[in-house]
């Protein structure tokens, strides 16, 4: 899938081994990482991980970059679910990953990845596709329900910072404990 950016030409294509250095720009400047609200890993740590998460994608599904003059501004990528599958007797899988640029373009930059992986996974026969994203991500959120996903799950987060916060007093009406095997 190829769209008409402010920039020029958005081209989709399966991801090569020369794309890591423009991966790991456009990752470094991801706000959206996963572990951004985790005050325990700095910048380099959630930028590790986003890189082994892609790395591993790789390995057992297949990962695609859009590219506007050359450069890579969105990277993302689709792992099947053999277990899921197999248990709910549906074709199934996910987009463990999507990553994009912002700024100018970055609608379109994306709306022509998801159009790709859509594409790519009706081809292949897959019914039910996933994808856990950042629902501060609003460009993809959009562009996302624009094609057909919809919510239907939430991850609500808490960190605690032992250094600047004090664990408020909890009323307990029950006393809590570990399984036993009579339970």
């Amino acid at each position: 899938s190829n769209r008409l950016s402010s920039t020029g030409m958005v081209q989709t294509r399966p991801c090569e081994p020369g794309d890591r250095g423009g991966i790991a720009e456009l990752a470094a400047a991801y706000p959206f990482n996963d572990l951004r609200r985790y005050r325990l890993f700095n910048k380099a740590r959630q930028q590790a991980y986003l890189q082994y998460r892609i790395d591993g994608c790789v390995q057992d599904g297949s990962v695609w970059v859009a590219e506007d003059g050359g450069r890579v501004v969105a990277v993302a990528a689709v792992r099947p679910l053999p277990w899921d599958s197999s248990v709910f007797a549906v074709p199934m899988a996910q987009i463990p990953v999507f990553v994009h640029g912002a700024g100018a373009g970055a609608r379109e930059t994306v709306a022509s990845l998801a159009d790709r992986l859509v594409a790519e996974c009706r081809s292949s026969g897959l019914r039910h596709l996933n994808v856990r994203i950042d629902a501060d991500d609003l460009v993809l959120v959009q562009e996302l329900e624009a094609r057909g996903f919809y919510l239907v799950d939430t991850v609500v987060t808490y960190t605690f910072i032992p250094k600047r916060q004090e664990l408020p007093h909890v009323k307990h009406l029950f006393a809590t404990r570990t399984y036993r095997p009579e339970d």
